[in-house]
């Protein structure tokens, strides 16, 4: 009997350990998602069809230009005309091609988290695994992090340069409207 009550003892003190180690690394958990879930929202608060529209526009305008143009160019000139392109060149290479990788990267590693914490909720899991995959999904999480911020400077630098350039470039296709080039 007392064999039995010490085992039973036993089996509570280690269950309420693991119980407490299961806790705090589901709330690490936690915290990653949250934080992942926040990137998804900023993701989602880029308006990508307009930016697309954008960069259609410039694409336009620096064929037009670059087809209708015969005159001497000013360095001013050449100088936004140059900007005005990178502008494009950045909407689709940081922007644009990546929305779609780091969307569903975002995706996936928080529906590996929340089996990670699945599995530690279940036990499915011995601790220093749980810890090692909890490592490889923060290092994850930081990445994705990273991603996200990148893609939203860039799309927010773009927006502010597009502003900046685009009269420029539809000034001057005006004027060249104007000479009857249509």
């Amino acid at each position: 009997m007392i064999k039995t009550t010490l085992f039973a003892v036993l089996g509570i003190l280690v269950m309420a350990c693991t119980s407490n180690v299961n806790q705090e690394q589901i709330k690490k958990i936690d915290s990653l998602i949250v934080t992942l879930e926040h990137s998804q929202k900023r993701m989602d608060s880029l308006d990508f069809e307009e930016i697309a529209e954008k960069k259609e526009k410039i694409e336009e305008h620096i064929h037009f230009i670059q087809k209708n143009y015969r005159d001497t160019m000013s360095k001013y000139l050449a100088d936004n005309l140059s900007e005005y392109k990178m502008t494009e060149e950045e909407i689709k290479k940081i922007v644009l091609d990546n929305r779609e990788k780091v969307e569903m990267e975002l995706e996936k590693s928080i529906e590996q988290l929340q089996n990670l914490k699945a599995d530690i909720r279940n036990n499915l899991l011995e601790e220093e695994q749980a810890k090692a995959y909890y490592a490889d999904e923060e290092d994850a999480a930081k990445k994705m992090n990273q991603a996200t911020d990148k893609v939203v400077k860039s799309y927010h630098r773009s927006q502010k340069r597009f502003k900046i350039f685009y009269p420029v470039a539809d000034s001057l296709i005006t004027q060249l409207n104007r000479k009857g080039i249509r």
